[in-house]
């Protein structure tokens, strides 16, 4: 069986690919990250796909961005690449299956979610099983197998039955999608916001509370926690890599979006 890797930790991406090949005899390529990736499967055919969702070395270059105040939604031609860019090149191509393999933690949950939902991936293991790879292989055979492996770490992160799904739950408006990627570049007042998404103040200020009814569907805790405004803005600031991440920006593109082809949403 011939496996693609992407990890972006190097020592632990050689002691996957060295035991995976000596001790279970799978062929395993490496990726460092979703750019190399892409070409590797452009130019070769894999049976399985090991996808990390988050990589630290692009993540802390975008975020130095975003503090600096240098993103714009109008004008930039890509934006925080993640391992949803790797799925969604897998889904153009209908090539080979993937396991989603990362930690369990807030930071991944949306990417985990959309993963399920956008993607179908259905093949899922932690990272927290430390040295032992005999997860890891039963969830690539699995995924080969056209077969659901789900890994009792990532559960909680993966959707409930019934709940609807993120694009209608975040991305269900036109102006819901503008307002979150505003809120994630930092903007704050309902004129910043309104100017970014070319919406009215009144029309950002009606949605607030659409939006927030929606998001505590998604996250019942948060119900009567905060006001509804300071709920948006610590929610997008605590998942600003995903409101950020390009291949959600490419599924839901907010109001004016113009790039690599995009159509103008004004």
């Amino acid at each position: 069986m011939r496996i693609l890797l992407v990890e972006d930790q190097a020592p632990l991406a050689a002691l996957v690919r060295n035991n995976l090949q000596a001790d279970f005899g799978f062929e395993v390529d490496f990726s460092p990250d979703p750019i190399h990736a892409r070409a590797l499967l452009a130019a070769n055919r894999y049976d399985v796909v090991v996808v990390d969702l988050l990589y630290d070395g692009l993540a802390s270059d975008y975020s130095r961005r975003r503090a600096a105040g240098a993103i714009s939604l109008r004008h930039d031609r890509q934006f925080q690449l993640s391992g949803l860019a790797v799925l969604q090149a897998m889904a153009a191509s209908d090539g080979p299956r993937a396991v989603a393999w990362t930690t369990g933690d807030a930071r991944r949950e949306l990417h985990l979610l959309l993963a399920y939902e956008e993607f179908q991936i259905r093949s899922f293991c932690s990272k927290e099983t430390g040295k032992d790879l005999t997860p890891l292989v039963s969830a690539i055979r699995a995924a080969a197998s056209h077969q659901a492996h789900r890994d009792p770490l990532l559960d909680p992160y993966l959707p409930p039955t019934g709940q609807r799904p993120l694009r209608e739950l975040l991305f269900g408006k036109q102006l819901w999608r503008g307002v979150w990627r505003a809120l994630a570049i930092g903007a704050r007042s309902h004129q910043e916001i309104a100017d970014l998404v070319n919406y009215s103040v009144k029309s950002n200020r009606n949605e607030v509370r659409y939006m927030t009814d929606a998001l505590v569907e998604l996250n019942p805790g948060m119900a009567g926690q905060r006001a509804r405004s300071d709920a948006l803005v610590g929610y997008a600031e605590a998942h600003w890599e995903f409101f950020l991440d390009d291949t959600v920006m490419r599924l839901f593109p907010p109001p004016g979006m113009r790039f690599l082809g995009l159509p103008d949403n004004e």
